[in-house]
């Protein structure tokens, strides 16, 4: 499932750039990767993540409560 901060950030530079391929190419990476993310089959590094304007942040909740 696609974080949806990520989603939200990447179809608002899809559409500001145009195409994935344009995006893709003005962070340094393959167009591949940004569908992948997209689809929720891949997530960004942390390089990458800073790339999108983004910062990885985890979140703990408890089991079973």
């Amino acid at each position: 499932m696609t974080d949806p901060v990520l989603k939200e950030r990447l179809e608002k530079l899809i559409h500001e750039h145009g195409t994935m391929a344009r995006v893709a190419q003005s962070i340094g990476v393959d167009v591949s990767y940004i569908s992948y993310m997209l689809s929720g089959k891949r997530e960004p590094s942390d390089e990458v993540a800073e790339r999108l304007g983004l910062r990885r942040v985890v979140r703990y909740e408890p089991i079973g409560g």
